[in-house]
């Protein structure tokens, strides 16, 4: 448990450091990478969404006495 504690810990020292050190030497780069990222996460938040209401519509849509449980 510690060892992966201490690699969870070492990683995310090493990503910052990393972020930080592009950031100075090429600071479009970065901001690239966050923009897409950025729109990766608004995308699927828009499909669970639209999923979610299907489903929820699909849910009204089945009577009681139809129900599957």
């Amino acid at each position: 448990m510690g060892k992966i504690l201490a690699g969870v810990i070492a990683g995310i020292f090493v990503g910052a450091l990393v972020v930080e050190v592009l950031n100075r030497k090429k600071p479009g780069l970065t901001k690239g990478i966050e923009e897409k990222a950025k729109n990766a996460v608004d995308a699927f938040v828009a499909k669970f969404k639209k999923g979610f209401e299907v489903k929820h519509e699909e849910a009204k849509l089945i009577r009681p006495e139809q129900s599957p449980v």
